[in-house]
């Protein structure tokens, strides 16, 4: 394995795109402990290596991603990293506790986490969501699902139709 000189911000408490907030105390790190996959871009055929040293600093979860050195596509990405080109990850995480009304998942379990060349968090990061049952939703099946949140007030209701709008032009463009 062939480490990187750079440290990646997982996550943090940042709204992302898909908009809800992730709360990094909130993070059960237990799975991705036993299995730290790297993959590109959350694609399980591009498994680039594993995540090393990580950590949580404040409200971040950070980690120094470790490339697959017999795998020429792990290579190209370790070498796309260190000259500052690729600087996005991605958490890929499974929903365990959700409150709507202030669009945070308050409690989650890492699966996995992804290099990427366009994350949805300005701070480096994107999310990939998981069912319960640790199997990746799909764009449209996210989607779905952030949609079928019920808003409990009038305002709310305004702010998940910004959010539907939102969702809806990132799928689409997601899909181009």
């Amino acid at each position: 394995m062939k480490k990187s000189t750079k440290r990646f911000v997982l996550s943090d408490e940042t709204k992302n795109l898909h908009g809800f907030i992730t709360v990094t105390a909130g993070i059960d790190l237990s799975d991705f402990a036993n299995n730290p996959v790297m993959l590109y871009d959350h694609d399980y055929s591009k498994l680039i290596g594993q995540w090393a040293d990580w950590q949580i600093e404040g409200t971040k979860l950070t980690a120094v991603p470790m490339f697959d050195e017999t795998d020429p596509y792990a290579m190209l990405q370790y070498s796309k990293v260190e000259q500052g080109i690729l600087k996005g990850a991605s958490i890929g995480i499974a929903q365990i506790q959700y409150d709507e009304v202030n669009s945070k998942m308050e409690q989650s379990s890492l699966k996995e986490t992804s290099l990427t060349p366009v994350p949805s968090n300005r701070k480096a990061l994107s999310i990939a969501l998981y069912s319960p049952e640790g199997i990746k939703l799909s764009d449209k099946q996210a989607k779905e699902y952030l949609l079928s949140l019920k808003p409990q007030t009038e305002d709310l209701t305004q702010k998940q139709n910004m959010n539907q709008n939102l969702i809806t032009a990132l799928v689409a463009l997601c899909v181009q």
